[in-house]
């Protein structure tokens, strides 16, 4: 399957912002998209569902092998990734969804961190939280090149560590660099 550089981008700097967590207990951050009718239609190509026990052992994992970044870890309570092929599902119906999913996020006062929406891709990146700390990051991001990405991250992050991350990767300016190998 060939990767698109926009869906990859995407994903890695949904990934990078799980390495600012802080402390535990907050799924009032967690989005699932099981109940999104149109998703259950795609074929899902990647599921990635990392929690309770397993995040514990990340992180145990962790501290005893020296990986203090990977030791963060402990402040979230669950990590879930979905990688959908469109198939012959028009990319703009899932665009659509997941702007009434957006919309729904907005209501239950999640914020918009930031919105893609050209001729090709769309991507929102939202996040639930306050000044401190936040309690949910969700992207989704649709590709006209038959593939869709969907990432929930809920837990207790730092926003200081969210806003470092996202200096460190340019994200404010106009230049976003980044190497993903897969």
């Amino acid at each position: 399957m060939k990767r698109n550089p926009f869906i990859t981008a995407v994903a890695a700097i949904t990934l990078s912002l799980a390495a600012s967590v802080q402390q535990a207990n907050a799924q009032d951050g967690f989005v699932d998209f099981d109940q999104i009718d149109l998703l259950s239609e795609l074929n899902t190509v990647v599921d990635v569902r990392i929690g309770g026990w397993l995040l514990e052992f990340a992180r145990d994992a962790a501290i005893e092998s020296g990986e203090e970044d990977l030791e963060v870890l402990s402040g979230v309570d669950s990590i879930r990734v979905r990688v959908y092929e469109l198939g012959d599902i028009d990319p703009r119906d899932v665009a659509d969804a997941a702007e009434l999913i957006r919309s729904d996020l907005l209501r239950d006062q999640w914020e918009d961190m930031a919105v893609v929406r050209d001729r090709h891709d769309k991507a929102y990146i939202m996040v639930k939280g306050n000044r401190d700390n936040l309690s949910g990051i969700t992207v989704m991001a649709i590709s006209n090149d038959d593939e869709a990405v969907f990432v929930n991250i809920s837990g207790r992050l730092n926003s200081r560590q969210v806003a470092k991350i996202l200096a460190d990767n340019d994200l404010m300016g106009t230049h976003l660099d980044l190497d993903v190998d897969f």
